[in-house]
């Protein structure tokens, strides 16, 4: 997987993160064996990027993301925690580099078609809003890509954008993300 480098440090980061936020039981309860493998499966894939907080899981996530790395080589990934927000418009004209989170809207844009009762800012989606996301998937269809592709694309249309960190509960969610990142979108979507 590509490194980009966050500007003004020595520090690169996997074009993909791993958001651990689910893997604390973010809206339900995830097994322990089935963080450990979602983990897993990143590494495999290449992901050295791991963002997680204290608050999620009161600190579940950051025990679990520990035990996950704890025997692999330091130097060979990066792990961050929540230091505030930047306006991704603002990054640029200062130099800055962005580390994109939340592009699925809490859930909201993870699936090809979404539903009600789906998530978005971490609370029920509205019905207005879902109708808008359904409106997007279908010029997704008609570009012949998905919801979820143009999500994770979008952000990295930003030329400051180093990095997508996706939310990834288990093993498939996790070899799924990392196929969606790989795929192209094609630029005429951007045009709609």
């Amino acid at each position: 997987m590509q490194h980009r480098k966050i500007q003004h440090t020595p520090v690169a980061v996997t074009e993909l993160g791993f958001g651990a936020s689910v893997i604390g039981n973010l809206y339900r309860v995830t097994e322990a064996h089935v963080a450990s493998a979602a983990l897993d499966t990143a590494w495999d894939a290449g992901i050295r990027y791991f963002d997680t907080a204290p608050h999620y899981g009161l600190g579940l996530s950051e025990r679990r993301l520990g035990a996950a790395l704890r025997d692999r080589p330091r130097e060979e990934y990066v792990v961050s925690s929540k230091v505030g927000r930047l306006l991704v418009p603002n990054a640029h004209p200062w130099g800055k580099t962005v580390v994109a989170v939340g592009v699925f809207s809490s859930g909201l844009l993870s699936q090809d078609r979404p539903a009600e009762g789906m998530k978005y800012d971490y609370q029920d989606a509205p019905t207005d809003l879902v109708r808008r996301a359904l409106a997007i998937a279908e010029i997704c269809e008609r570009y012949g890509t998905t919801l979820p592709a143009a999500a994770i694309a979008f952000p990295r249309t930003h030329p400051s954008v180093v990095n997508v960190t996706l939310g990834m509960r288990t093993a498939e969610q996790v070899r799924r993300n990392v196929e969606l990142h790989a795929r192209r979108v094609p630029d005429g979507l951007w045009d709609e």
